[in-house]
């Protein structure tokens, strides 16, 4: 499967991509009733977006979309540009979010994500705690990953398939879109998610087993 391609946050003038959001009011197009279609098989879902913090308050600033009905609204005043017949795009958006939960941004990229954004691909690694749009609490995450990546080559295995299935889970651990899923890390406890499924052991319990 394709890289999906990540929506994107510009916070203190640095642009990050989102790899995971907890919590309720992050806006998409589903949030204006557009119904949507695959733009690529790099966006099966059919929309990319573009947020910013601006004075600490979240805004969504941009959207290309793909519609399943080719029809594309004014959203807050601002038309559509349409690209090769099928794309639309919005730009100049200041539509406040009013999120309440946490989002993890992720730059500066070391390797290859597989399909979605892995933080663990990452060497900065950011959660922004988030109540009604509005910033709680910032946690710099990236010295907690480069410990995971560290105790990832360090694992002692014979197989080599439990190596790969000890980065896929925690590739999955920190998959977009999700609601319950915790984000592991070696030396932090992010705030709103906290426990995964219990079919799935911890990425770091698993870890420890390896080692």
């Amino acid at each position: 499967m394709t890289t999906q391609i990540p929506d994107i946050v510009v916070y203190r003038n640095c642009e990050y991509e989102i790899a995971g959001v907890s919590g309720e009011g992050l806006l998409t197009p589903i949030i204006f009733g557009i119904s949507l279609y695959m733009m690529s098989t790099a966006c099966y879902r059919g929309y990319i977006c573009k947020y910013e913090f601006r004075d600490d308050r979240l805004y969504l600033t941009e959207m290309d979309i793909r519609t399943a009905d080719d029809q594309y609204p004014v959203i807050e005043g601002v038309p559509a540009h349409i690209v090769d017949e099928v794309i639309g795009q919005y730009y100049g958006l200041q539509i406040f979010c009013k999120l309440s939960g946490g989002i993890i941004l992720v730059r500066d990229q070391l390797r290859k994500c597989a399909v979605v954004c892995n933080p663990s691909c990452f060497r900065t690694v950011i959660e922004i705690i988030v109540t009604n749009g509005q910033v709680e609490e910032v946690i710099d995450h990236s010295g907690a990953m480069q410990d995971i990546r560290r105790r990832i080559k360090e694992v002692k295995v014979i197989d080599p398939k439990d190596r790969w299935r000890i980065e896929q889970e925690i590739e999955w651990s920190f998959a977009p879109g999700y609601k319950e899923q915790p984000l592991i890390f070696a030396d932090s406890n992010p705030k709103h998610i906290t426990s995964l499924p219990t079919t799935r052991p911890p990425p770091d319990q698993l870890l420890r087993n390896a080692l």
